[in-house]
């Protein structure tokens, strides 16, 4: 399949590093968005997707993980 769209300004790699700014460093969003080169709205943007992005793969590592233990958790 085709992706259409622009491609994003922020890598994986980026987004996490700022992710770690902000998270470890006790940078503000404004401050690694400025190292970044980008807007603080574009990292905004780029960390809320990345998370739900997180949030979707948990979702589906779950159900994998469900499906293949016969809908048995791994805790007994």
């Amino acid at each position: 399949g085709v992706k259409f769209g622009p491609r994003p300004t922020l890598t994986p790699a980026q987004i996490a590093h700022a992710r770690e700014l902000i998270d470890e460093d006790g940078r503000t969003v404004k401050e690694a968005a400025a190292l970044l080169g980008v807007h603080r709205s574009t990292l905004y943007r780029a960390l809320e997707r990345s998370e739900e992005v997180s949030q979707a793969e948990a979702r589906r590592l779950c159900r994998t993980s469900l499906s293949n233990t016969g809908g048995r958790s791994h805790r007994s």
